[in-house]
C-alpha cells in the first residue's frame, strides 16, 4: 500500500509546461495499463517479459508524477533511500579493493597470475582438449578464455610414452562418443574433428559449467571440411571468479615442468 509522507494541506500550481509532461507520463501509464489488461482478459497465459515492461512503466511512470508534483510516497523515497544505501556500499568495497590492491607487490601478483593460468592450463589438459589459443586476465577481475577443440592437440609429437599415450587417446575419444559427441576422421587416427551438433555444444557447456558454474559462453567458432561437414574449432568462455579457478580439482602437478 502507498502512503503518503508528507501533509497533504495545499494545492499544486501546474504551468503550463507541466502540464503537457505529466499528461504525457499519464498517457503512458494509461497505455501500459491498458496493454496489461487486455493481455489479462485474453484466454493466453501472459508471458513474464510482457509483465515485467508493462509494470516497468507503471512503476517509472509513478515515480515521475510523484517527484514532479512533489508527492513523496513511501515506496519511492523507501527505494531511493535503499539505491543510496547501495552505491554507498559500493564505494566502500571499491575503496577497500584499491587498498588491497595498492597493498600487493608486483612480484606477488605476478606470481598469482601465473599460478591461476597454471591451474586452467592443467584443467584443460585433464578435463579438455589441451590447448587454450588465449588466455586473458581483465582489469575487472575476470579471466577471457578461447579453448581450442582440436582433439588432436591431446597427443604430444615428443613422447616417451606413445603406446600409452595412443591408448588414452583412444579411451577419451570414445568417452567423448559416449556423452553423444560426433568423431569425424578425414585422414584416419590422429586427424579427428568434434562434429558441430547440440549434443557436442551441451556436452561442452555441461563440462564448462562444472567447474566453472558462474561461467559464460561466449561464442563458438566452427569450421567446414570438405566432405562438407561442420566441425567444432574454438569455444569462447569468461570466468568471472577467481575463486571458481583456485577451487579447480586438479591434480597435483608439483613435478611438472
Amino acid at each position: 500500500m502507498l502512503t503518503t509522507r508528507l501533509p497533504l494541506e495545499g494545492h499544486i500550481t501546474l504551468d503550463a509546461d507541466q502540464r503537457q509532461v505529466l499528461e504525457k507520463v499519464l498517457q503512458e501509464m494509461r497505455y501500459a495499463c491498458g496493454y496489461l489488461s487486455d493481455q489479462i482478459k485474453s484466454d493466453q497465459a501472459v508471458k513474464k517479459e510482457t509483465a515485467h515492461n508493462a509494470l516497468y512503466i507503471v512503476e517509472s511512470s509513478l515515480s515521475q508524477l510523484c517527484k514532479d508534483m512533489g508527492i513523496e510516497m513511501e515506496s519511492v523515497a523507501e527505494r531511493e533511500a535503499r539505491y543510496a544505501q547501495i552505491r554507498q556500499a559500493n564505494l566502500r568495497i571499491h575503496e577497500l579493493e584499491r587498498q588491497i590492491g595498492g597493498a600487493v607487490t608486483p612480484h606477488a601478483l605476478s606470481a598469482g597470475i601465473k599460478e591461476y593460468a597454471r591451474r586452467i592450463d592443467q584443467w584443460w589438459d585433464e578435463y579438455g582438449f589441451g590447448y587454450i589459443s588465449q588466455m586473458e586476465f581483465g582489469k575487472h577481475g575476470g579471466c577471457q578464455l578461447k579453448l581450442s577443440l582440436n582433439p588432436r592437440a591431446r597427443l604430444h609429437s615428443i613422447s616417451q610414452t606413445p603406446v600409452s599415450d595412443k591408448e588414452s587417446y583412444d579411451a577419451w575419444l570414445s568417452e567423448l562418443e559416449s556423452f553423444g559427441c560426433t568423431i569425424l576422421r578425414e585422414h584416419g587416427h590422429g586427424d579427428e574433428e568434434i562434429q558441430d551438433t547440440p549434443a557436442a555444444r551441451d556436452y561442452l557447456k555441461k563440462l564448462v559449467l562444472t567447474h566453472f558454474p558462474t561461467a559464460t559462453l561466449t561464442d563458438v567458432e566452427s569450421r567446414y571440411l570438405r566432405s562438407g561437414q561442420c566441425t567444432l574449432r574454438y569455444l569462447g568462455v569468461y570466468v568471472p571468479c577467481f575463486q571458481e579457478i583456485a577451487d579447480l580439482k586438479i591434480s597435483d602437478s608439483s613435478d611438472a615442468p
